[in-house]
């Protein structure tokens, strides 16, 4: 695509942030050498932006601020100004998010970073109103003029904390080896509990499907009803609150306030993916209908308004539409009462709905009043979604993630799983067969981004940690091997191209792309599990199904690097705390054998079963811990194994449940 005479060089892009900034008065480059080198030429200072699509604030600072002329002289004159898609390069993101923690203690979107030429971070902010930018902008030109040195000692310190922690050998932690010591772990996070609403205490009030799954494991094996009922508040609240989507499905990606009343109105493919699985665990828990309810909606919304021709999803809608935060979703009363009529009161007495309103003047949030079941609601909410379609929509960000669409097949095989629901295994495949073709090649490297027919930009970590994930979810829910066969594939380049030999832990980017300041590793599970965790649980599903013991030690060895930074930040290694208990309690190995498997493993994939890997037994068999057992005479039997050792075999299905359940 040529540049048009009135763009700049982010017209020749695809990401649909980068093109929102097109015609920006602004000579934005976009990230690469093109831009690195004119700075070094021309003795300029970096300006790095940072943001995404959907990022309300990113709209807000672009409108007060790039597309002012005033700002863009300033900008223009002292500065080389490069844009980034935080979802189309999350390496870079990584690395002056973490600049930002250090300057301002706190982080977000939009992300503006002032650097040297050579990329080094001096000064890192986020959303700034338009006069406070250009007195940022200016001072630290004078300061480039007449005190350089000053920005040089700056931009070290800053990227000295930017250095991933020491994580050699000699750091790391012995493992507490018990459900008495995971316990004593679990018992502080307690305190951090909103026993009301659940979630974590405070706002703004973020989902955390990683840690939420981690209590739903914990809860049922400590046999912790604390623990339990935390889960159970915190989905009942999230689901008849203002975050849920109740009229179209799906979840905003956060609420400002601690109650899931008033979202932040973003809705993210990444979000609904994890929730859709923790969702659909849950039931298989407690078997709680609002549960199983919310699981559909998620892929209603998934369908009609993400799913893209290619069988994949897109990223996520904007927040923002016609111009305001919100406003699609929100309802007046005079607006219900002309859809419902003789309805009207009972809908709004459900649903919280006032004359006054509870976002703004006559404009109301859908909140349930309870989980109570009506069998009115249905009805009365399609009447909605079909007046709201007539509205002018949210703007949709139509790229297409490896790792987020990765995310969305492990949810919708774990829906699969509990309703035994061939629709669902039918969505499942589809976008991983898209994956598999369209996204990763010969050699099992991965893309991360697709658009406009196009894969591009190597894969990160997350994209393979995901890919590997989905996979073996594929597997254990079809019985199809050449799932199970790429995950291996994968999980080998993965090794060859991203683990660091010492600590056995990952980084975040492939051994063969430019590091920009550090080549980081991704540790922390914040809204979407660390691709590390994901990797060091791969690795332990991995090592049993091939019969690869390294792959355990592996898992061990990163669990040991990462066990000693656990304490005190409990909610942010989550998954990190799950792999913990694997490795205490072992992963068992179901396999499954003989002519009557099919029913037997519906029946055990609907159960909440945590800490189990199911196998197949079939005469042409590819996976090498299947190869050495025999089909049996009976028409069906079950062997779990662990830890090398294969217990009685059962025959009944039931009993094997009863088993895997103590």
């Amino acid at each position: 695509m040529e540049k048009e005479d009135n763009a700049n060089r982010l017209a020749r892009e695809s990401s649909p942030y980068l093109l929102a900034h097109a015609y920006n008065p602004v000579d934005w480059y976009p990230w690469g050498n093109e831009a690195l080198q004119k700075a070094e030429k021309e003795h300029k200072l970096l300006i790095i932006s940072i943001g995404y699509s959907s990022c309300h604030w990113c709209h807000v600072m672009e409108k007060e601020s790039f597309n002012d002329p005033e700002v863009a002289d300033v900008m223009n004159r002292f500065y080389v100004s490069v844009k980034v898609d935080r979802e189309e390069r999350p390496d870079i993101d990584q690395i002056y998010m973490t600049a930002a923690y250090i300057v301002q203690g706190t982080g977000g979107w939009p992300l503006n970073v002032i650097a040297l030429p050579d990329g080094r971070p001096f000064f890192a902010g986020s959303y700034f109103p338009k006069e406070r930018w250009i007195y940022v902008l200016e001072q630290f030109a004078l300061l480039q003029q007449h005190e350089p040195q000053q920005l040089e000692e700056y931009a070290a310190k800053i990227t000295s904390h930017i250095r991933t922690p020491d994580i050699s050998p000699d750091s790391f932690h012995p493992l507490e080896n018990s459900l008495s010591e995971l316990k004593k772990e679990l018992d502080p996070l307690k305190n951090k509990f909103d026993p009301e609403y659940g979630g974590l205490k405070g706002s703004p009030k973020f989902p955390m499907p990683s840690l939420l799954q981690m209590l739903l494991t914990m809860g049922f094996k400590l046999r912790d009803a604390e623990l339990d009922q935390h889960v159970k508040i915190t989905l009942v609240k999230m689901a008849i609150g203002g975050i849920h989507d109740h009229v179209g499905g799906g979840f905003a990606r956060y609420s400002v306030d601690p109650w899931w009343k008033v979202p932040h109105f973003e809705k993210m493919l990444y979000d609904n993916a994890q929730l859709l699985k923790l969702y659909a665990q849950a039931y298989a828990r407690w078997k709680d209908p609002l549960f199983l309810n919310v699981c559909k909606q998620i892929v209603s919304f998934a369908q009609r308004g993400l799913h893209s021709p290619e069988g994949a999803y897109y990223a996520s809608f904007d927040a923002d539409s016609n111009g305001e935060e919100g406003q699609y979703y929100c309802w007046s009363k005079i607006e219900i009462d002309s859809l419902l009529g003789n309805d009207t009161d009972a809908f709004c007495e459900i649903f919280q709905v006032t004359e006054a309103g509870n976002r703004k003047p006559d404009k109301n949030i859908l909140i349930r009043k309870d989980a109570k079941h009506d069998k009115r609601i249905a009805d009365w909410l399609k009447i909605l979604l079909e007046a709201r379609n007539q509205r002018i929509p949210p703007a949709l960000d139509d790229k297409i993630l490896t790792s987020w669409n990765a995310l969305m097949i492990t949810g919708l095989c774990e829906l699969a799983k509990v309703t035994g629901e061939d629709y669902y295994t039918s969505l499942a495949c589809e976008t991983a067969t898209f994956i598999k073709e369209k996204m990763i090649l010969p050699d099992g490297m991965i893309r991360h981004t697709y658009k406009n027919g196009e894969a591009s930009i190597h894969g990160f970590l997350d994209d393979y940690a995901f890919t590997i994930e989905a996979f073996l979810a594929l597997y254990e829910l079809t019985a199809e091997e050449k799932w199970i066969l790429r995950a291996q594939q994968l999980n080998l380049y993965t090794l060859s191209h991203f683990q660091d030999p010492e600590s056995r832990l990952f980084y975040y980017t492939s051994d063969a792309e430019a590091i920009i300041i550090e080549r980081k590793m991704e540790l922390n599970d914040h809204v979407v599990p660390s691709s590390n965790s994901v990797m060091a649980h791969n690795l332990l599903k991995l090592s049993a199904y091939f019969e690869i013991p390294e792959y355990t030690n592996m898992a061990k060895q990163m669990m040991q690097s990462v066990d000693a930074i656990l304490i005190g930040g409990i909610e942010f290694y989550a998954n990190w705390v799950h792999l913990k208990w694997l490795l205490s309690a072992s992963l068992k190995e179901v396999v499954l054998s003989g002519e009557n498997i099919s029913e037997a493993a519906r029946e055990i994939l609907k159960t909440f079963l945590p800490g189990i890997i199911m196998l197949y037994q079939n005469q042409d068999s590819y996976i090498p811990s299947l190869k050495k057992i025999h089909l049996p005479e009976e028409p069906l039997l079950i062997q779990i194994c662990e830890e090398g050792i294969c217990h009685r075999p059962f025959t009944s299905t039931q009993d094997a449940i009863s088993f895997l359940s103590k």
